[in-house]
């Protein structure tokens, strides 16, 4: 997750990429569905492992941000 903030912090200094951050915010934004066990805003969703999370927040990633941040998303 720290990478990603990082990433997401160069991308709004630097680039100003806003298709970046937004992909790197969704993706950041998935994770902590497994971090926090029962989901205490909707008490009938499904909780997920960590890799399953992992999964799930590696689909709202594109191309270009899977191959600088997939060493952290391998099965």
């Amino acid at each position: 997750m720290q990478a990603l903030f990082v990433g997401m912090q160069n991308e709004l200094e630097e680039g100003r990429n806003k298709e970046k951050v937004y992909r790197i915010l969704r993706t950041l934004h998935h994770l902590p569905k497994a971090m926090h066990g029962k989901n205490i805003l909707n008490s009938t969703a499904k909780t997920l492992s960590y890799k399953e999370a992992l999964q799930y927040a590696k689909g709202s990633m594109d191309e270009v941000i899977q191959a600088k941040y997939g060493e952290y998303f391998q099965e």
